[in-house]
């Protein structure tokens, strides 16, 4: 139940592009790893808060722990020929082709106007629950991307900004700056939302297997629910500082 707050490796290019754009070089460092320790107290918020709900017997688990030895050069290298061979598979069959899909859909029915467009109706829908965290419809509809995989979200951020304006050809943290909607107030906010808002698909599926129906509903639904509150409060505590 525990796992969707632990921050994993997709997450950092979100991180990344985030407070690249908004916060100053001599303290990005700092945010970023900041960012890990905050997820590790969330964690023991989110771990008392459940277990005043999730009774569970206490059994002993023992397990043999293997002999550890200096790991041999040929075996490092086979493993990450098959770690880059996952990431390869990964990015042909799920990533590049959800991009594809994702550019066709705010492309059709007029590709002229992207508020005509069936995602960005649809992306319209679902701003309506960010609303109220400040969150512009871009960053709304790049959340959606989290049910394939986190990186995706920056990929969805690129096509957003690239169709809204075709002729402008600069670097992504360059079209964000320039976007006056996105201060740095919704930026953390949406930098928290996206620490802690549940897994990828792929976990999810993995927690029904594990968990069954009824827990797995809770496991999909109870980290939305934290982190839209956790980041709401985080807006307006920014706000009312500044």
């Amino acid at each position: 139940m525990m796992l969707p707050f632990i921050s994993c490796s997709a997450k950092l290019p979100v991180f990344v592009l985030i407070i690249s754009a908004f916060i100053p070089w001599y303290l990005q460092s700092i945010v970023l790893i900041s960012l890990y320790f905050v997820w590790i107290i969330f964690w023991l918020i989110s771990n008392s808060f459940l277990r005043v709900f999730i009774r569970h017997k206490n059994h002993k688990f023992i397990i043999n722990l293997p002999h550890y030895r200096l790991p041999k050069l040929k075996n490092i290298f086979f493993k990450i020929l098959l770690v880059l061979k996952e990431f390869l598979i990964k990015i042909s069959l799920f990533i590049i082709p959800f991009s594809i899909i994702l550019t066709l859909a705010f492309s059709f029915p007029s590709w002229e106007k992207i508020e005509n467009t069936y995602w960005s109706k649809v992306g319209n829908s679902i701003w309506v629950i960010f609303e109220p965290l400040w969150f512009n419809d871009k960053m709304s509809i790049s959340i959606i991307s989290w049910l394939v995989w986190k990186e995706i979200i920056v990929s969805t951020l690129w096509s957003l900004y690239y169709l809204d304006d075709t002729s402008d050809t600069d670097r992504l943290v360059k079209k964000i700056q320039n976007d006056k909607t996105i201060n740095y107030k919704n930026a953390m906010s949406f930098l928290l939302f996206i620490l802690l808002y549940t897994s990828c698909m792929w976990s999810v599926f993995t927690a029904r297997a594990e968990l069954g129906n009824k827990w797995w509903f809770i496991f999909f639904m109870y980290p939305i629910f934290f982190a839209w509150t956790m980041s709401f409060m985080l807006y307006n505590i920014l706000k009312l500082i500044n």
